[in-house]
């Protein structure tokens, strides 16, 4: 999926019914890519007029939820080969 899309997938979830094309591309606009996006400070993200509180916890729970896959991947893995 292009950057776009999977921020339209994050961001319906918040915000159903509605076409969060627009939104999702102006976020990337914004911030340049998806993974700035997702790393990008909440107060950062809620200066998109548009982007309400909903919409941005979603955003970051993507980043929480990709943080906690990373860390557990590392954890299971040998400390010295």
């Amino acid at each position: 999926l292009p950057d776009y899309e999977m921020l339209e997938l994050a961001l319906f979830r918040a915000m159903p019914r509605r076409d969060t094309k627009p939104l999702a591309k102006a976020i990337l606009d914004r911030f340049g890519s998806f993974a700035k996006a997702v790393n990008a400070p909440e107060d950062r993200l809620l200066e998109l007029p548009s982007l309400g509180d909903a919409a941005a916890t979603e955003i970051k729970l993507v980043r929480a939820a990709a943080l906690r896959l990373m860390c557990g991947e590392l954890l299971e893995r040998p400390v010295l080969s």
